[in-house]
Protein backbone atom coordinates (compact mmCIF):
# COMPACT_ATOMS: atom_id res chain seq x y z
CA UNK A 1 0.00 0.00 0.00
CA UNK A 2 1.49 3.31 -0.99
CA UNK A 3 1.57 5.87 1.72
CA UNK A 4 -0.40 9.15 1.35
CA UNK A 5 2.82 11.08 2.57
CA UNK A 6 5.05 9.82 0.10
CA UNK A 7 2.15 10.61 -2.69
CA UNK A 8 1.97 14.07 -1.24
CA UNK A 9 6.16 14.14 -1.71
CA UNK A 10 5.41 13.33 -5.10
CA UNK A 11 2.98 16.24 -5.82
CA UNK A 12 4.98 18.67 -4.10
CA UNK A 13 7.98 17.89 -6.58
CA UNK A 14 5.93 17.89 -9.70
CA UNK A 15 4.40 21.29 -8.31
CA UNK A 16 7.92 23.26 -7.82
CA UNK A 17 9.62 21.63 -10.62
CA UNK A 18 12.61 21.40 -7.87
CA UNK A 19 13.48 19.14 -5.53
CA UNK A 20 15.03 21.99 -3.26
CA UNK A 21 11.17 24.32 -3.21
CA UNK A 22 9.49 21.25 -2.56
CA UNK A 23 11.71 20.06 0.66
CA UNK A 24 11.52 23.54 1.17
CA UNK A 25 7.67 24.04 1.09
CA UNK A 26 6.90 20.41 2.90
CA UNK A 27 9.19 21.81 5.48
CA UNK A 28 12.01 18.41 5.47
CA UNK A 29 15.29 17.83 4.13
CA UNK A 30 16.25 17.55 0.50
CA UNK A 31 17.84 14.27 0.95
CA UNK A 32 14.54 12.80 2.99
CA UNK A 33 12.37 14.54 0.54
CA UNK A 34 14.72 12.46 -2.25
CA UNK A 35 14.70 9.14 -0.12
CA UNK A 36 10.71 9.43 -0.53
CA UNK A 37 10.72 9.39 -3.72
CA UNK A 38 13.50 6.60 -4.56
CA UNK A 39 11.14 4.28 -2.06
CA UNK A 40 8.17 5.51 -4.05
CA UNK A 41 9.82 4.72 -7.26
CA UNK A 42 11.09 1.22 -5.83
CA UNK A 43 7.68 0.01 -4.61
CA UNK A 44 6.22 1.46 -7.93
CA UNK A 45 8.74 -0.12 -10.04
CA UNK A 46 9.09 2.95 -12.44
CA UNK A 47 10.44 6.18 -12.53
CA UNK A 48 8.34 8.93 -11.69
CA UNK A 49 10.51 12.32 -12.81
CA UNK A 50 13.40 12.85 -15.22
CA UNK A 51 16.35 14.67 -13.31
CA UNK A 52 19.05 15.00 -16.17
CA UNK A 53 17.47 18.87 -16.87
CA UNK A 54 17.79 21.61 -14.47
CA UNK A 55 14.06 21.54 -14.46
CA UNK A 56 12.56 18.31 -12.39
CA UNK A 57 9.70 16.87 -14.76
CA UNK A 58 7.63 14.12 -14.60
CA UNK A 59 8.15 10.99 -16.72
CA UNK A 60 5.15 9.40 -18.60
CA UNK A 61 4.33 7.16 -16.02
CA UNK A 62 4.54 10.21 -13.45
CA UNK A 63 2.17 11.97 -15.21
CA UNK A 64 -0.16 9.07 -14.84
CA UNK A 65 0.34 8.29 -11.34
CA UNK A 66 0.43 12.22 -10.58
CA UNK A 67 -3.26 12.46 -11.46
CA UNK A 68 -4.58 9.80 -10.18
CA UNK A 69 -2.33 10.74 -6.31
CA UNK A 70 -3.98 14.46 -6.60
CA UNK A 71 -7.36 12.38 -6.67
CA UNK A 72 -6.14 10.08 -4.06
CA UNK A 73 -4.69 13.21 -1.46
CA UNK A 74 -8.13 15.03 -2.19
CA UNK A 75 -10.29 12.41 -1.00
CA UNK A 76 -7.88 11.50 1.67
CA UNK A 77 -7.97 14.93 3.03
CA UNK A 78 -11.74 14.93 2.67
CA UNK A 79 -12.25 12.25 4.48
CA UNK A 80 -10.04 13.45 7.21
CA UNK A 81 -12.28 16.76 7.24
CA UNK A 82 -15.24 14.93 7.66
CA UNK A 83 -14.33 12.13 10.59
CA UNK A 84 -13.04 15.50 12.32
CA UNK A 85 -16.46 16.89 11.68
CA UNK A 86 -18.23 14.16 13.08
CA UNK A 87 -15.60 13.76 16.69
CA UNK A 88 -17.90 15.12 19.02
CA UNK A 89 -16.33 18.50 20.75
CA UNK A 90 -14.26 19.00 17.96
CA UNK A 91 -14.01 22.87 16.70
CA UNK A 92 -15.60 22.66 12.63
CA UNK A 93 -14.54 24.27 10.05
CA UNK A 94 -16.92 24.80 7.49
CA UNK A 95 -16.32 26.24 4.14
CA UNK A 96 -18.73 27.32 1.76
CA UNK A 97 -18.79 29.57 -1.47
CA UNK A 98 -22.10 31.61 -2.41
CA UNK A 99 -23.09 33.17 -5.24
CA UNK A 100 -23.13 37.31 -5.59
CA UNK A 101 -27.01 38.35 -4.58
CA UNK A 102 -27.40 35.71 -2.32
CA UNK A 103 -24.70 36.47 -0.33
CA UNK A 104 -26.56 39.54 0.51
CA UNK A 105 -29.95 37.85 0.57
CA UNK A 106 -29.46 34.62 2.34
CA UNK A 107 -26.22 33.60 3.42
CA UNK A 108 -25.11 36.59 5.50
CA UNK A 109 -28.36 36.62 8.22
CA UNK A 110 -27.77 32.57 7.96
CA UNK A 111 -24.27 32.64 8.67
CA UNK A 112 -24.12 35.06 11.46
CA UNK A 113 -27.48 33.06 13.25
CA UNK A 114 -25.05 29.78 12.81
CA UNK A 115 -21.90 31.85 14.49
CA UNK A 116 -23.71 32.87 17.37
CA UNK A 117 -25.08 29.50 17.84
CA UNK A 118 -21.74 27.61 17.16
CA UNK A 119 -18.77 30.29 18.47
CA UNK A 120 -16.11 27.36 18.13
CA UNK A 121 -16.31 26.87 14.84
CA UNK A 122 -14.99 28.45 11.95
CA UNK A 123 -16.95 29.79 8.56
CA UNK A 124 -15.17 30.40 5.38
CA UNK A 125 -17.04 32.13 3.31
CA UNK A 126 -16.22 33.16 -0.42
CA UNK A 127 -18.49 35.34 -2.69
CA UNK A 128 -17.96 33.51 -6.85
CA UNK A 129 -20.01 32.97 -9.71
CA UNK A 130 -22.56 30.01 -9.42
CA UNK A 131 -20.81 28.24 -11.81
CA UNK A 132 -17.79 28.56 -10.07
CA UNK A 133 -19.61 27.36 -6.93
CA UNK A 134 -20.47 24.49 -8.22
CA UNK A 135 -17.37 23.81 -9.81
CA UNK A 136 -15.72 23.82 -5.79
CA UNK A 137 -18.35 21.09 -4.29
CA UNK A 138 -17.67 18.99 -7.39
CA UNK A 139 -13.89 19.10 -6.88
CA UNK A 140 -14.44 18.66 -2.97
CA UNK A 141 -13.28 21.98 -2.65
CA UNK A 142 -15.81 23.14 0.15
CA UNK A 143 -18.03 21.56 2.39
CA UNK A 144 -21.45 24.01 0.72
CA UNK A 145 -22.57 26.21 -2.33
CA UNK A 146 -25.47 28.55 -1.91
CA UNK A 147 -25.88 29.81 -5.55
CA UNK A 148 -28.26 29.77 -8.70
CA UNK A 149 -29.32 25.38 -8.99
CA UNK A 150 -31.64 25.62 -12.36
CA UNK A 151 -29.00 23.94 -13.96
CA UNK A 152 -27.98 21.24 -11.30
CA UNK A 153 -31.48 20.35 -9.89
CA UNK A 154 -31.10 16.57 -11.72
CA UNK A 155 -27.48 16.31 -10.95
CA UNK A 156 -26.90 12.61 -9.75
CA UNK A 157 -23.64 14.02 -8.12
CA UNK A 158 -24.89 16.62 -5.97
CA UNK A 159 -27.68 16.63 -3.46
CA UNK A 160 -30.09 20.06 -4.14
CA UNK A 161 -32.46 21.86 -2.09
CA UNK A 162 -33.94 24.80 -3.64
CA UNK A 163 -34.60 27.96 -1.62
CA UNK A 164 -37.38 29.32 -3.73
CA UNK A 165 -37.68 32.11 -5.76
CA UNK A 166 -37.76 36.32 -5.86
CA UNK A 167 -38.76 38.43 -8.85
CA UNK A 168 -35.63 40.36 -9.99
CA UNK A 169 -36.65 44.01 -11.42
CA UNK A 170 -34.69 46.45 -13.38
CA UNK A 171 -33.53 49.82 -11.67
CA UNK A 172 -31.98 53.09 -12.62
CA UNK A 173 -30.90 56.19 -10.85
CA UNK A 174 -33.68 59.40 -11.11
CA UNK A 175 -33.48 61.27 -14.16
CA UNK A 176 -32.51 58.33 -16.60
CA UNK A 177 -33.37 58.78 -19.84
CA UNK A 178 -35.74 55.12 -20.01
CA UNK A 179 -37.89 56.69 -17.23
CA UNK A 180 -39.07 58.88 -19.67
CA UNK A 181 -40.71 56.29 -21.78
CA UNK A 182 -44.49 54.63 -20.24
CA UNK A 183 -43.39 51.13 -20.59
CA UNK A 184 -39.75 50.08 -21.51
CA UNK A 185 -38.76 47.00 -23.69
CA UNK A 186 -35.78 44.93 -23.91
CA UNK A 187 -34.52 46.66 -26.78
CA UNK A 188 -34.62 50.01 -25.08
CA UNK A 189 -32.68 48.49 -22.07
CA UNK A 190 -29.45 47.65 -24.12
CA UNK A 191 -28.81 50.51 -25.63
CA UNK A 192 -27.82 51.25 -21.87
CA UNK A 193 -24.90 49.68 -20.03
CA UNK A 194 -26.19 46.39 -17.91
CA UNK A 195 -24.68 45.60 -14.40
CA UNK A 196 -24.67 41.80 -13.75
CA UNK A 197 -22.90 38.95 -12.24
CA UNK A 198 -19.74 37.54 -14.42
CA UNK A 199 -22.32 34.50 -15.08
CA UNK A 200 -25.62 34.36 -15.38
CA UNK A 201 -27.40 31.67 -15.39
CA UNK A 202 -28.99 30.55 -19.18
CA UNK A 203 -32.39 30.78 -18.15
CA UNK A 204 -31.74 34.60 -17.39
CA UNK A 205 -29.21 35.06 -20.29
CA UNK A 206 -30.93 33.29 -22.94
CA UNK A 207 -33.70 35.70 -22.92
CA UNK A 208 -31.85 38.91 -22.69
CA UNK A 209 -29.49 37.24 -25.96
CA UNK A 210 -32.82 36.60 -28.20
CA UNK A 211 -33.87 40.23 -27.60
CA UNK A 212 -30.59 41.57 -28.19
CA UNK A 213 -29.88 39.45 -31.99
CA UNK A 214 -33.44 40.75 -32.48
CA UNK A 215 -32.78 44.41 -31.52
CA UNK A 216 -32.50 47.10 -34.24
CA UNK A 217 -30.74 49.38 -32.25
CA UNK A 218 -28.42 51.99 -33.81
CA UNK A 219 -25.82 52.16 -30.96
CA UNK A 220 -25.88 49.07 -28.99
CA UNK A 221 -23.81 49.23 -25.39
CA UNK A 222 -21.62 45.84 -24.58
CA UNK A 223 -23.50 42.83 -23.16
CA UNK A 224 -22.72 42.69 -20.29
CA UNK A 225 -20.99 46.11 -20.19
CA UNK A 226 -20.17 45.50 -16.07
CA UNK A 227 -19.55 42.55 -14.67
CA UNK A 228 -18.75 42.27 -11.08
CA UNK A 229 -19.86 40.23 -8.00
CA UNK A 230 -20.32 42.60 -5.26
CA UNK A 231 -24.05 44.01 -4.75
CA UNK A 232 -22.43 47.11 -3.11
CA UNK A 233 -20.29 47.97 -5.97
CA UNK A 234 -23.45 47.26 -8.14
CA UNK A 235 -25.54 49.65 -6.31
CA UNK A 236 -23.22 52.44 -6.78
CA UNK A 237 -22.30 52.29 -10.50
CA UNK A 238 -26.23 51.94 -11.42
CA UNK A 239 -26.86 55.17 -8.88
CA UNK A 240 -24.06 57.13 -10.35
CA UNK A 241 -24.47 56.33 -13.98
CA UNK A 242 -26.92 55.29 -16.87
CA UNK A 243 -25.96 51.83 -16.28
CA UNK A 244 -29.16 49.79 -15.69
CA UNK A 245 -28.81 46.96 -12.70
CA UNK A 246 -30.58 43.88 -11.70
CA UNK A 247 -31.77 43.40 -8.09
CA UNK A 248 -34.49 41.88 -6.16
CA UNK A 249 -36.25 44.23 -4.03
CA UNK A 250 -34.37 43.64 -0.95
CA UNK A 251 -31.06 44.38 -2.55
CA UNK A 252 -32.26 47.71 -2.95
CA UNK A 253 -34.78 48.94 -0.40
CA UNK A 254 -32.91 51.46 1.01
CA UNK A 255 -31.91 53.03 -2.21
CA UNK A 256 -35.98 52.96 -3.50
CA UNK A 257 -37.00 54.21 -0.22
CA UNK A 258 -34.33 57.51 -0.39
CA UNK A 259 -34.94 57.63 -4.26
CA UNK A 260 -31.14 57.02 -5.26
CA UNK A 261 -32.83 54.54 -7.53
CA UNK A 262 -35.64 53.60 -9.43
CA UNK A 263 -37.59 50.33 -10.50
CA UNK A 264 -38.56 50.47 -14.62
CA UNK A 265 -42.03 49.92 -15.47
CA UNK A 266 -40.65 46.77 -17.68
CA UNK A 267 -41.38 43.05 -15.67
CA UNK A 268 -39.65 40.23 -16.92
CA UNK A 269 -41.00 37.11 -15.37
CA UNK A 270 -38.03 34.80 -16.49
CA UNK A 271 -35.48 37.67 -14.19
CA UNK A 272 -36.05 35.98 -10.65
CA UNK A 273 -33.85 33.96 -8.46
CA UNK A 274 -33.46 30.22 -8.42
CA UNK A 275 -31.06 29.92 -5.13
CA UNK A 276 -30.37 26.20 -3.55
CA UNK A 277 -28.21 24.78 -1.06
CA UNK A 278 -26.03 22.30 -2.80
CA UNK A 279 -23.47 19.72 -1.48
CA UNK A 280 -21.92 16.18 -2.68
CA UNK A 281 -25.18 13.87 -2.42
CA UNK A 282 -22.60 11.47 -0.54
CA UNK A 283 -20.64 13.57 2.12
CA UNK A 284 -21.09 13.11 5.83
CA UNK A 285 -22.80 16.58 7.40
CA UNK A 286 -21.70 17.23 10.77
CA UNK A 287 -23.98 18.73 13.01
CA UNK A 288 -22.93 22.28 12.62
CA UNK A 289 -23.51 22.14 8.92
CA UNK A 290 -26.62 20.65 9.29
CA UNK A 291 -27.84 23.70 11.54
CA UNK A 292 -26.32 25.94 9.26
CA UNK A 293 -28.39 24.51 6.18
CA UNK A 294 -31.52 24.88 8.26
CA UNK A 295 -30.92 28.78 9.02
CA UNK A 296 -30.19 29.31 5.13
CA UNK A 297 -33.58 27.50 4.94
CA UNK A 298 -35.28 30.08 7.17
CA UNK A 299 -33.19 33.15 5.54
CA UNK A 300 -34.47 31.99 2.32
CA UNK A 301 -38.28 31.72 3.73
CA UNK A 302 -37.77 35.16 5.96
CA UNK A 303 -36.80 36.75 2.61
CA UNK A 304 -39.60 35.45 0.27
CA UNK A 305 -41.93 37.23 3.06
CA UNK A 306 -40.14 40.45 3.22
CA UNK A 307 -39.85 41.00 -0.41
CA UNK A 308 -43.88 40.17 -0.48
CA UNK A 309 -44.08 42.81 2.04
CA UNK A 310 -42.15 45.64 -0.20
CA UNK A 311 -43.99 44.59 -3.62
CA UNK A 312 -46.58 46.43 -1.96
CA UNK A 313 -45.08 48.88 -0.33
CA UNK A 314 -43.27 50.09 -3.43
CA UNK A 315 -46.40 49.18 -5.32
CA UNK A 316 -44.17 47.14 -7.95
CA UNK A 317 -47.31 45.16 -9.49
CA UNK A 318 -48.55 48.52 -11.21
CA UNK A 319 -45.16 48.91 -12.43
CA UNK A 320 -45.74 47.06 -15.67
CA UNK A 321 -49.49 48.45 -16.40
Amino acid sequence: MIEVRLMEHALAVAEEASFALAAQALGISQPALSRSIQSLETQLGVQLFERSHRRIEPTNAGRVFLERARELVARHAQLTHEMGLLTPGSNSSISLVVGPYVADLVAAPAIAAAAALHPSSQFRLRVDSWVEAIKAVRAREIDLAVADCSQILDDPELAVSPLGTNQGYLVVRPGHPLLSQRAVGIAQILAFPLVSSSRLPPRVLGPLVQERAQAAVAKMAGFPAILCEQVSVMRTIVAASDAVGMFTLSLVEQELTSGALVPLPCHLPWLHTQFGVVHRRNRALSPELTSLIKLITKAARDLERREGELRSRFAIENLAG
